[in-house]
This record gives structure tokens, C-alpha cells and sequence, in this order.
């Protein structure tokens, strides 16, 4: 048996005409991260490191 490289796949299956694609809609392009998320994330992070740091401190004492 030789492969005709023109025939799909087993693993494809056939696209059926009458079948509408699917597609993401191109209206509801989701926005990139904006500086303030970042911003807040930074905040948050230096918040809980300042916690742990004076959970450190309370252990040494």
C-alpha cells in the first residue's frame, strides 16, 4: 500500500460543506494586560514578602 500525500489523514476528519466554521469572533479580542494589573501585582507581592518578613522578625524576637 503507498501513501498518497494529496488523501487527508485517517485522523482528519472530512470537513463537511454544509458545516459552518468556527471561529473565534475577531470582535471580542480580549485587551492586553494593562500597566495597572502589573502594578497591582507588584503591590501585592511586595505586600505579602513585607508580611513574611515581619512573621521573621516575630520568630527572632
Amino acid at each position: 500500500m503507498t501513501i498518497d500525500p494529496q488523501e487527508p489523514r485517517a485522523e482528519e476528519p472530512p470537513v463537511d460543506p454544509e458545516e459552518p466554521e468556527t471561529f473565534e469572533d475577531k470582535g471580542e479580542e480580549q485587551p492586553p494586560l494593562e500597566r495597572k494589573d502589573h502594578e497591582a501585582v507588584d503591590e501585592a507581592d511586595r505586600t505579602e514578602q513585607e508580611i513574611v518578613v515581619e512573621e521573621d522578625e516575630e520568630e527572632y524576637r
